[in-house]
């Protein structure tokens, strides 16, 4: 039942709240991974190729997201904005 109940999950987060994806290239990701070893999906000798792989696998679920905000060159505080001004847009509320 594991993806029956991640599709019943999936959605109603897409009918009851805004979803959005934080999209980050898989460069970027690897280099904030590299030293992690909470990651039990991450294979640490094949970073590269595990991060790649789930990724291109999450890719078309993330699709799915309301918004898609591109990461790669904003820092934290930009992003928490962004989200902010994506969620109190009056079209945008729940």
């Amino acid at each position: 039942g594991g993806a029956f109940l991640d599709n019943v999950v999936r959605k109603e987060t897409l009918r009851s709240s805004i979803s959005i994806w934080l999209d980050l290239s898989t460069r970027s990701i690897i280099k904030r991974l590299k030293n992690i070893k909470k990651r039990p999906l991450l294979d640490e000798k094949n970073l590269e190729v595990s991060i790649n792989k789930i990724y291109s696998e999450r890719k078309k679920i993330y699709n799915q997201s309301n918004f898609r905000i591109n990461c790669n060159s904003m820092d934290k505080k930009q992003i928490m904005y962004k989200i902010l001004k994506l969620y109190e847009t009056p079209r945008n509320k729940v």
